[in-house]
């Protein structure tokens, strides 16, 4: 076991009627509040009215930024910085899923160190930045698990690059978890949701470290219970306990607390899949969906140990010949089931920018991947694996 520090700071109000916990959650510490959000149903629901008038009625002034899209781009950040310097906002509060609270991390990173400088700064450069504005959630998405997360998510939609800033002060001071805001969702939104909560803890546990059997335990545990949410939501879509689970479960799995004592998790099915959605702005969801099968398969022909130990003690195959493929294909039957694609064909992704997506995610200054170190022709091996025959 690897030598560690844990310690995290965001307050969860966890449970219905949780927007009448937000002044709680604001403390009477805030004079002006920047919500970033997408429109659509956040106002159509009515939430936004709720949480405005909890604002006004804490003496809040608060400004709308209403720009948010899925796969946050890098110029609209620039605009909610812009938003948030024009206001003398002294907080951001991000309202929706992983695309709201990247935007509002994004936000605070670039009204610390300036928006010109921030891609560069955070993004390429990875510079620490501390000067950061605080951040709230109010979670309507379980899914991404940045309500609990260091990390942000932007594409340059200039060079086509999706990555990754990750920043201990931009770690949300609080986020309210209400299940009932997440009953409307549609089918396949819940979906992918499900999917990204299962495939984080995936990225955890598949690492070459050795005598980390707690935190292997507790992975396990999380990725057989959010399968069973997965299949009880598809049954049961109305039901608040499963959705409750499922909200819990994602804000779970993008915490350290399950990694602690391991070397941070394998991480290359994330990264390809974020350059792929970078090019073509599929859902992060779907695009895992079609890649984690492909990446077992192939990965597991050089480091079996790990994933035959994943298809066991998380799919449930019992002693039998072939049981990593068994393992693999259980897996591929709940995306099915999910209403997921499982090959990039399906996910409609051409298979000519392969070469470009290999290059591209081997080229950077850190190792691809834990389990396994993938070069370009590893990578390539795999997306063609996972484009389907």
């Amino acid at each position: 076991m690897i030598d560690f520090t844990y310690s995290w700071p965001t307050v969860m109000f966890f449970g219905k009627d949780g927007v009448g916990k937000l002044s709680h959650a604001l403390g009477g510490k805030y004079r002006h509040a920047l919500l970033i959000h997408s429109g659509g149903s956040v106002v159509q629901s009515g939430l936004l009215q709720k949480i405005t008038s909890e604002l006004d009625g804490e003496h809040v002034a608060w400004t709308s930024f209403d720009r948010v899209r899925p796969n946050p781009r890098l110029g609209m950040v620039q605009e909610g910085i812009k938003a948030a310097e024009a206001g003398g906002c002294d907080i951001l509060l991000a309202i929706g899923g992983g695309s709201s609270i990247d935007t509002a991390k994004a936000i605070s990173l670039g009204c610390a160190c300036g928006p010109d400088a921030l891609w560069n700064d955070c993004f390429i450069a990875f510079k620490e930045v501390q000067a950061t504005l605080p951040i709230g959630v109010v979670l309507t998405i379980p899914a991404s698990g940045s309500e609990t997360s260091n990390a942000c998510v932007v594409t340059n939609e200039k060079t086509g690059e999706k990555l990754t800033a990750c920043q201990e002060s931009v770690i949300p001071r609080f986020a309210i978890l209400d299940p009932t805001l997440t009953l409307s969702l549609p089918p396949y939104q819940t979906a992918c949701g499900v999917c990204d909560i299962l495939a984080h803890m995936m990225e955890r546990y598949f690492t070459s470290d050795t005598c980390t059997e707690l935190s292997d335990a507790l992975l396990e545990a999380g990725m057989r219970h959010i399968i069973q949410m997965g299949r009880m939501v598809k049954a049961h879509p109305d039901s608040y306990d499963v959705r409750a689970d499922i909200m819990w479960t994602g804000s779970i799995a993008h915490n350290p607390l399950l990694d602690r004592g391991t070397s941070g998790g394998d991480w290359a099915t994330h990264m390809i899949e974020h350059a792929l959605s970078g090019r073509y702005d599929i859902s992060h969801g779907a695009g895992l969906s079609a890649l984690f099968p492909a990446w077992m398969q192939y990965v597991s022909r050089f480091k079996p140990e790990k994933i035959l130990r994943f298809s066991q003690n998380v799919m449930g195959v019992g002693n039998q010949d072939d049981v990593i493929g068994s393992g693999i294909s259980r897996l591929v039957a709940f995306y099915r089931m999910l209403g997921l694609p499982v090959t990039l064909k399906e996910a409609g992704i051409p298979n000519d920018c392969f070469d470009a997506i290999s290059k591209e995610v081997t080229g950077g200054m850190y190792p691809l991947g834990n389990l396994m170190q993938l070069s370009r022709q590893d990578v390539a091996a795999i997306l063609d694996l996972a484009y389907g025959a």
